[in-house]
């Protein structure tokens, strides 16, 4: 029988009692969060009260698991601290945390993502990587005015369509579904083994799917053009391309198209603790009833929780894990 276990360290305090984790992850948002609640009286293992030791911006790492092998599931800082009385609520977020303060105003005639990157790493004199999914051509005229290091990202995903996370303590940026074939991490998930519920997933086939979509092209001098295809009366997705020609973009977009109007599963699935699971993996669904619905789909978001009633993670599905496109 698996038995819990956990280990959280807060600026050196480890302790290994909590009353419950959530950790939320997605490629969708730019922070990753995390909260846990424990006893204001709470003692660490260097025999400090925890009430009295932890404070915001203090390092914050979260292991969980089983039969006391538990996994790195969190890495960040103290963002605040609830003020109940008798119990405390620690919220946490990743590194994101770093880049949401100060205000940087920059301008280029001719910016790339290095160079946007390396703008906000100078400005907060921080020296972490990054790397990119996908290949990006130049951005053009671009300009940035009294923003914050999580906001000029946030810009990048608002103006260009480049999602920023981080993952182990590095930047990624780009489109999440155009990771190299060697990064993915595939995980199994079968019908009466390590699914706990299929109650919030759904098959649909592509027949029956409407898409709109509105294309953004991009061009050099920081002007865009913009149409729009598919169904009129479809669900609308914004799709961004870079300074493509009218015959480039039709392909793309089509291809693009096609990608999201698969037949398939959507939703989510609750699983247990183990294997662990993050946004970005595949994850591929086994049933023995249906075997012609059997396949591999990007992961999407995951949300992790830990109490004494058991581990879960809660991970949406993305569309078909296709390694080919």
């Amino acid at each position: 029988m698996l038995q819990l276990s956990c280990e959280i360290e807060i600026e050196g305090e480890k302790f290994d009692y909590v009353g419950e984790v959530q950790i939320l992850s997605s490629w969708k948002t730019l922070t990753d969060t995390a909260t846990i609640k424990v006893p204001r009286n709470l003692i660490s293992r260097n025999k400090m009260k925890l009430n009295d030791k932890v404070a915001v911006g203090h390092k914050v790492s979260i292991k969980l698991g089983y039969n006391l092998e538990p996994s790195l599931r969190f890495k960040g800082y103290v963002d605040a601290i609830g003020a109940a009385t008798n119990e405390m609520e620690i919220k946490c977020q990743d590194d994101m945390w770093l880049l949401k303060k100060g205000s940087y105003t920059c301008s280029w005639k001719n910016a790339s993502i290095d160079d946007v990157v390396g703008f906000i790493k100078d400005s907060y004199q921080l020296k972490f990587e990054h790397e990119t999914l996908g290949d990006f051509v130049s951005l053009g005229q671009w300009k940035v005015e009294g923003l914050s290091g999580a906001k000029i990202l946030q810009k990048l995903k608002d103006d260009f369509g480049i999602g920023s996370f981080f993952r182990n303590g590095i930047l990624v940026l780009g489109k999440p579904y155009e990771t190299k074939v060697d990064a993915k991490k595939e995980i199994s998930f079968a019908y009466g083994q390590n699914v706990i519920t299929w109650k919030d997933l759904t098959y649909r086939d592509k027949k029956d799917i409407k898409l709109k979509t509105r294309l953004i092209n991009m061009k050099p001098n920081g002007t865009k053009e913009e149409s729009i295809k598919g169904d009129d009366d479809g669900e609308e997705r914004t799709l961004h391309f870079y300074n493509l020609s009218k015959t480039d973009l039709d392909k793309q977009a089509e291809a693009l198209i096609e990608r999201m109007k698969y037949s398939g599963y959507r939703g989510k699935l609750t699983a247990f603790g183990i294997p662990a699971v993050a946004h970005g993996n595949v994850a591929v669904i086994k049933d023995y009833r249906m075997p012609d619905r059997e396949g591999k789909y990007f992961i999407d978001s995951v949300e992790t929780t830990f109490s004494s009633g058991g581990m879960r993670q809660v991970f949406e599905l993305g569309p078909v894990a296709d390694y080919n496109t």
